[in-house]
């Protein structure tokens, strides 16, 4: 199930609808540049990575953002911040809020992406976790596979690495902070396999975009 595939779907979230959501507690955010933007931007511009987040919340926080590419966006820090490390103030969900999140997105039972205070964020329902181990037979030379059934994961996600995050997967409707390991897959054991496998997860993720509200 694709993240929003229903024209039905709405973020039916309190968070969805608020950069200062309820319960979530101000906190201080500490931004390392990645180094100095290119001279020709300024001797006080910064080079910053995360680019979907800073390029919406710094702005708001009076930055000045001076360009944005792929990978970077570079900014001029406001008056009072004059040299990193930088901070700023933004509400983030407590660890309890990013599980209740979850499971209250579990029980609807659909994928989605969107906005969570100032966070993006984004919940996976039931991904496909089986692998496929892949070998080639030392004495026919043929490549050969088995398929491993896994319980599908469930994910939630908010935030963006290098600024702040915070992940929560489970199966079967049981969560917990982090996201858990790959399934383990034991050695081959008919004869004339090769110890070593490849293993490949049924389900891809792509990032999304990180939408802001109007």
């Amino acid at each position: 199930m694709k993240p929003n595939d229903s024209i039905d779907f709405e973020l039916d979230e309190p968070a969805a609808k608020s950069h200062t959501p309820p319960g979530w507690p101000i906190q201080t955010i500490e931004l390392v540049p990645s180094g100095k933007a290119p001279k020709k931007y300024g001797p006080t511009t910064y080079r910053f990575g995360a680019v979907l987040t800073l390029s919406v919340i710094l702005p708001r926080r009076g930055w000045a953002l001076v360009k944005k590419t792929k990978n970077y966006a570079y900014f001029i820090p406001p008056p009072d911040q004059s040299s990193p490390p930088f901070k700023i103030s933004i509400a983030v969900p407590p660890p309890e809020e990013v599980l209740e999140l979850v499971r209250r997105s579990y029980a609807k039972a659909q994928s989605w992406m969107g906005q969570l205070g100032e966070w993006p964020a984004w919940y996976l329902h039931e991904r496909n976790t089986d692998l496929q181990e892949m070998w080639r037979d030392s004495e026919t030379g043929l490549m050969a596979s088995r398929l491993h059934k896994n319980p599908p994961k469930s994910s939630l996600s908010i935030g963006e690495w290098g600024v702040w995050e915070a992940n929560a997967t489970g199966i079967g409707g049981e969560f917990v902070l982090g996201v858990l390991p790959p399934p383990l897959v034991s050695a081959p054991a008919i004869s004339g396999e090769a110890p070593e496998s490849t293993l490949s997860e049924g389900a891809l993720m792509d990032r999304p975009d990180f939408r802001r509200h109007s």
